[in-house]
């Protein structure tokens, strides 16, 4: 949900479709704030300026970040995921892992900060 609020943050300054926004066919020229509250531990959503939102007539799926999309505000109350089923923890605990891994294995770019702590130099 986080993600959505984050290219509608974008589209809502745009005349650009958002999609077109995400795929770089557009540039973004502003963004309302964001304001994330967190109820399920897993993407860091909340801390980061990335959105990854579908297009279901294309069947595709577009990651892309942005800087005007990082939260101004962001609230993780963990009480708030007390009632998770133990499936949904395990499954965010899982996500969490991948996208650190992710993050490490297969990047070069300097945006991923795993990679700096653990290269040596």
């Amino acid at each position: 949900m986080i993600d959505t609020v984050k290219a509608l943050a974008l589209g809502a300054c745009s005349d650009a479709d958002v999609w077109d926004i995400a795929t770089g066919a557009a540039k973004a020229t502003g963004a309302l704030p964001i304001i994330a509250i967190v109820t399920i531990p897993a993407t860091s959503s909340e801390m980061n300026c990335v959105s990854v939102i579908s297009n279901d007539p294309l069947k595709r799926k577009e990651g892309f970040g942005n800087p005007l999309m990082y939260p101004k505000v962001s609230i993780l109350d963990p009480e708030l995921t007390y009632s998770l089923p133990i499936k949904q923890t395990a499954i965010s605990a899982a996500d969490i892992v991948s996208h650190l891994m992710e993050g490490y294995i297969n990047h070069n770019d300097p945006w991923a900060p795993m990679q700096d702590r653990l290269r040596k130099e």
